[in-house]
């Protein structure tokens, strides 16, 4: 699998220079000599040779070892050779140092013997004989094998923070996290690392930049650590440099790469073979096999030799370039060269062509492969199974899947999802069961394909609940289903009577992180409509009622208020009216008789009956009549002030509504039958119409509100009115206007005066309501001021000349008086 991800898809292995080793501090080497080998980015120590036999811890050249060495030698000896592990470390463990286990634990990292590894890790742990670099080579020979959680749970059981520090060890620890697939826990350690003290060096840089060339999006992390190095005042190396070029290969940043590799070269780096394979795999990404080309020149001139994987990523350039006669003759020369021992080079060239509809030309390179016994490791089988079933050969794909199975015993998830399809879609049942079977022996853990090929499938053969239970798996293993898979899953549990299994669907699509269609929303209000399930069906509504048709939530109230939970209509009635909706009559209806029915919910009636006002409901006459006809079971006078309140409240919001609506008229008229009506009129709505009228302009009527009720109107309402009338209103009527505001204790001021005063001037035939004014003033302590009787004076001849001087001199006199009372009662 390593080597498919490495060339056959963008994720190239970290580059390595071939003169560069790296060493622990305080961390002596396994063996004598050692070779000058590429090493692992992420490892802390350099690779040494693997020898066949045990390895010994040996004294210095040409002096005979001690007594005590010797000992010590046949100790290590005894433990590496025994056969039971536990007997070995009993008999011989005491004599040895921690040193000394370091050896053995190497030993066995090398032989892979991963068991009695860890016996002898856990082993020294209990008695004390460990190191840094016990945990550093326990962590890095186990690797992908041990358990991430094991490795937190070493590292956290550390207790010297010297030790916890060591930048070897959290390289080691940082190393098997990234090895697990665990990035992202691997970034929140190293976090926590620095907090706690750690100094991170170029190492442990590479082995996080080694984990962003595996995750998507892992580019933009690469961008930071690569920001920290700089700012940590630490230097790219040549390694740091091949990861990147890794990164940016998998990640689909091509031009990046190149920026990388020319920065290499500029500071002194001479980029090897493994770099130029990672430029060129990073123009796979397009399939620019003209550049690809100029870069394997320059690396001649270099006077590097070309290598199986540069020459196999160069053959993935010229497929993805459609270069299919230029791909075959280097696929040659990779036979030639005897690099195409393993099917990989095939399984290019056979993927290319089969995507580009060349099936028969891919079927000629499948069966050469087969002649030629390359080693199989199933992916040409998966290309081929695919394409075959791409191109709807359904029995053809059967066929391969059962040559594979009947000729290898190798399994992944990529070849087993392939072969899964091909059962699928043939409809093998038994096969499809086989594979699955295959799956958990084998101990393969199903990815997002193989659910996907597994849900459609059970879909397909109408065995939804199972369906369903393998999304559940799915959607527990972290999956995340796609909306038309759910959607349609949905639909037919719904109609199989599977209504909560639906919803459970629905809720794996709701709570993922994909945005969920609108109509979704609706079809699962539907189906728990129909289910019965009114509770969850209320929760969709709640949220989503604003997505939901109004015939879909009129069904669902329907149902709530004739089978639903008591305790949340008044709660489902809100809600439905929060989302716009309009609540009918027969809804409130349904209600209200089902509470009749258990006087229990006198709380929950009473609650109801005083919240509709408030929206603008009222009950009509029939729910009324069987409120009144079971009012004793809920208190008598308490219902008939609701019912009361309500047809109040409603009264006032239709003239509100009306008179916003330009209904002025028609607001009056509601008003008029409340006020003559045998129920007490709320004092603000006098106000309230009174604003509507002289919005309206029906100031006549306004007038007749203020003179029955000016008491109850604020001083704003009244001159708000005044000012209106005295400029708009029926002539004959101001001084009753006049009269009647004063009589209701309001002071009128001058301004109210010069506009009654203005108006009657303008038309003299009014001389007598002039006069009359004039004369009621003074005997109400008013007078005209200096500018109203200006005007006045300068149009005395239109209504007598005398008379007005008569008049204005009286005025003048009250006016003296009044000033004069004033003055005395300062």
């Amino acid at each position: 699998m390593a080597a498919v991800s490495s060339v056959y898809g963008n994720g190239f292995p970290p580059i390595f220079c071939l003169t560069s080793t790296r060493t622990i501090k305080k961390y002596p080497p396994a063996t004598i000599s050692r070779v000058a080998t590429a090493a692992n980015p992420t490892s802390t120590t350099t690779h040494s040779e693997i020898q066949n036999g045990p390895i010994y811890a040996t004294g210095r050249a040409g002096k005979s070892l001690s007594v005590s060495s010797s000992i010590r030698q046949s100790a290590m000896l005894d433990i590496q050779q025994s056969t039971d592990l536990a007997s070995a470390l009993s008999r011989s463990g005491e004599v040895l140092k921690a040193q000394d286990f370091n050896v053995i634990l190497r030993h066995f990292g090398k032989l892979n013997r991963w068991k009695d590894l860890s016996q002898l890790f856990d082993w020294m742990q209990h008695y004390g004989k460990t190191n840094i670099a016990s945990y550093s080579s326990y962590m890095k020979f186990m690797g992908r094998h041990l358990n991430p959680l094991k490795v937190l749970e070493i590292y956290n059981s550390i207790k010297d923070k010297s030790t916890r520090n060591s930048v070897s060890l959290c390289n080691s620890v940082l190393n098997c996290l990234v090895k697990s697939g665990k990035f992202e826990g691997s970034l929140q350690v190293f976090n926590q690392m620095k907090q706690d003290g750690l100094i991170p060096d170029i190492v442990t840089y590479s082995t996080l930049l080694v984990g962003c060339a595996k995750v998507k999006g892992g580019y933009s992390k690469a961008l930071e650590l690569v920001q920290e190095i700089k700012s940590s005042g630490l230097h790219l190396d040549c390694i740091t440099y091949g990861t990147l070029l890794s990164v940016c290969a998998s990640n689909n940043r091509c031009e990046e790469a190149e920026k990388y590799f020319e920065q290499m070269k500029i500071e002194g780096h001479a980029p090897n073979v493994f770099h130029y394979s990672s430029l060129v795999n990073a123009y796979a990404i397009d399939g620019n096999y003209r550049k690809a080309d100029e870069l394997i020149q320059e690396l001649k001139s270099a006077g590097l030799e070309l290598n199986k994987v540069i020459l196999t990523t160069l053959l993935k350039v010229y497929v993805k370039g459609g270069l299919f006669d230029k791909s075959r003759e280097l696929l040659d020369e990779l036979q030639r060269l005897g690099y195409a021992g393993d099917e990989m080079p095939y399984c290019l060239l056979m993927d290319g062509l089969a995507k580009s509809g060349k099936l028969k030309e891919a079927r000629l390179v499948f069966n050469e492969m087969k002649q030629n016994e390359v080693r199989n490791d199933g992916y040409s089988y998966s290309i081929m199974i695919s394409a075959l079933c791409r191109s709807g050969l359904l029995e053809d794909a059967k066929q391969l899947a059962c040559e594979f199975e009947a000729k290898y015993d190798k399994y992944d998830v990529v070849i087993l999802n392939t072969m899964l399809c091909a059962y699928c879609r043939t409809g093998e049942m038994e096969n499809v069961m086989k594979m699955m079977k295959k799956m958990d022996e084998s101990a393969i853990s199903p990815d997002w394909n193989t659910f996907h090929i597994l849900i459609k499938y059970f879909s397909k053969e109408k065995l939804y609940l199972l369906a369903y239970r393998t999304m559940e798996d799915m959607h527990r293993k972290g999956h995340e289903p796609e909306e038309d898979l759910c959607s349609s899953l949905i639909y037919h549990l719904g109609k199989t009577g599977a209504h909560s299994e639906a919803f459970s669907v629905y809720n794996m699509l709701r709570y993922s992180k994909k945005t969920t269609c609108k109509a979704l929303h609706e079809k699962i209000l539907h189906i728990l409509v129909a289910g019965g399930l009114l509770k969850d069906a209320y929760v969709v509504v709640k949220d989503n009622a604003k997505l939901i048709s109004r015939a879909a939530i009129r069904k669902f109230s329907t149902s709530f208020m004739k089978r639903g939970n008591m305790n949340l209509i008044n709660d489902v009635l809100k809600s439905i009216h929060g989302s716009g909706y309009k609540i009918d009559q027969e809804i409130f209806h349904m209600a209200i008789s089902r509470y009749i029915q258990q006087p229990d919910k006198k709380a929950l009636l009473l609650h109801l009956l005083k919240w509709m006002p408030g929206q603008g409901y009222a009950v009509d006459s029939s729910t009324r009549s069987l409120i009144l006809k079971n009012s004793h079971l809920f208190g008598r006078e308490l219902i008939m002030e609701l019912l009361s309140k309500q047809f109040m409240d409603l009264c006032s919001s239709l003239i509100y509504h009306l008179g916003k609506t330009g209904a002025h008229s028609e607001a009056f008229s509601v008003y008029n039958m409340l006020r003559y009506s045998k129920k007490t009129t709320c004092k603000a709505l006098h106000e309230k119409i009174l604003h509507i009228l002289v919005a309206g302009g029906l100031l006549k009527d306004a007038y007749v509100v203020v003179k029955d009720n000016a008491k109850l109107i604020s001083r704003a309402a009244i001159r708000k009115f005044s000012t209106s009338f005295m400029k708009r209103g029926n002539m004959n009527l101001i001084n009753d206007v006049l009269k009647s505001i004063h009589g209701s204790g309001y002071k009128i001021d001058q301004e109210i005066f010069h506009m009654a005063i203005s108006r009657y001037i303008q038309q003299p035939d009014k001389k007598a309501l002039l006069l009359h004014l004039l004369k009621w003033m003074p005997g109400q302590g008013y007078a005209v001021d200096s500018s109203t009787r200006s005007l006045i004076l300068k149009n005395s001849h239109l209504f007598g000349r005398e008379l007005i001087m008569e008049l204005l001199s009286k005025q003048f006199m009250v006016l003296k008086t009044n000033n004069s009372r004033e003055g005395k009662t300062k």
